[in-house]
């Protein structure tokens, strides 16, 4: 099949193309007009679709159209398709109108009415040999109906084909021998074949909805199972635990004084104040460390976890080992973990983690709950040292 992309004159507009392509592709799917190799070139403007060339059948011809129209898009459809009859009969009426080829053309026409004044035959008005030649029209006269009945001169109108008929017979007028005329395929026919292309295209669209609603099917089920495992995977996962304790007011000025000297704090224990001149470093440490020194670690950022001998056995202590090992590192001096764990008896808790001005006090080892405390005031001491 011959298929023209663009208009004579013109490009096509993205609309038109799209139309095109649509009234291509109808026509391409249907077999019997694709098997026929047929000639059809479109032609659309607008919303307007003109179809030329040569189609096989005069069905072909109606079925295309039709095709074309039952878009959407189409608004309307004029319809210039030759069909192999209508060629063959164009043929025969030319070649009619001829007077050398007329008496080998034969058509089936209707008989032409009389006019009632002209009705019946012409008698000559002359004797002798004027009587021979008028009888001899007279029977030409009475024979040029069946005659023009076959050869489908001009003038004369064509007889309607029953929709029931399939096969007519007609003599000739030159040597009365029976000829069979075949007529173009009925309207019951065309619209059974019309029936069927619509069945099956019925059944295409019903396979495709089938496929359409699998993959929904997958898709929704796919999609219920990714949101379980989500939402079991949220409810299984260890929420975090967020830094406990409360703020402490400042105490003293931050004044170094002489180790071994005896400072004054306020608060039990103390998170703030003056302190000796060196920090204790970062450790367990199971013997004790003085409470100047210590101090001294908080105001570099350092987090002080506090533990009551007589309260915590060797098994809490145990625990704040664990406590100490899981500890990250320093931001500020990686490698560095900046925790103290020192024992400390003058206190109302078994276990306080204290920080520069926060304070934090448990009665048992909560190994998430320090280390969030440390997590969130290492390294905001007011000052940034080891």
């Amino acid at each position: 099949m011959t298929w023209v992309v663009r208009a004579p004159d013109r490009d096509l507009e993205r609309a038109e193309k799209r139309i095109y392509s649509r009234v291509r592709r109808v026509l391409w799917d249907y077999e019997p007009l694709r098997a026929s190799h047929a000639e059809i070139f479109i032609d659309v403007e607008g919303g307007a679709v003109r179809l030329r060339g040569r189609v096989r059948t005069q069905p072909q011809k109606i079925i295309a159209a039709a095709l074309a129209e039952r878009m959407g898009e189409v608004s309307s459809v004029t319809n210039e398709l030759i069909a192999d009859p209508e060629v063959v009969r164009s043929v025969a009426d030319a070649l009619a109108q001829d007077e050398r080829t007329a008496p080998y053309v034969i058509r089936v026409l209707a008989p032409r009415r009389r006019h009632p004044a002209r009705g019946g035959p012409q008698r000559s008005r002359s004797a002798g040999g004027d009587g021979d030649r008028g009888e001899r029209a007279d029977r030409r006269q009475r024979a040029k109906p069946a005659c023009r009945r076959q050869r489908g001169l001009p003038g004369d109108r064509p007889v309607a084909a029953e929709p029931t008929r399939r096969r007519t017979e007609s003599r000739s007028c030159y040597n009365n021998a029976p000829v069979t005329q075949t007529p173009p395929q009925s309207g019951e026919r065309l619209t059974s074949r019309q029936r069927r292309i619509e069945e099956q295209r019925r059944k295409i669209e019903t396979a495709r909805t089938q496929q359409r609603r699998k993959r929904l099917t997958w898709v929704a089920g796919i999609v219920a199972v990714l949101a379980v495992g989500i939402a079991l995977l949220i409810m299984l996962m260890p929420k975090p635990v967020t830094a406990q304790g409360h703020q402490v007011p400042i105490e003293g000025n931050r004044q170094h004084v002489t180790q071994g000297q005896v400072v004054p704090y306020r608060n039990r224990p103390p998170s703030s104040g003056d302190h000796y001149d060196q920090p204790s470093g970062y450790g367990v440490f199971p013997r004790g460390v003085a409470t100047g020194n210590w101090v001294h670690n908080l105001e570099h950022g350092g987090v002080v976890v506090l533990y009551r001998p007589d309260l915590c056995d060797e098994a809490c202590q145990s625990q704040l080992q664990d406590v100490y090992n899981s500890a990250p590192s320093s931001t500020l001096f990686p490698g560095n973990r900046k925790m103290v764990i020192t024992p400390y008896q003058d206190m109302d808790h078994a276990i306080a983690t204290v920080a520069w001005g926060w304070l934090d006090e448990m009665d048992a080892v909560d190994k998430e709950r320090i280390l969030a405390f440390y997590k969130a005031h290492v390294d905001k001491g007011p000052e940034q040292a080891l």
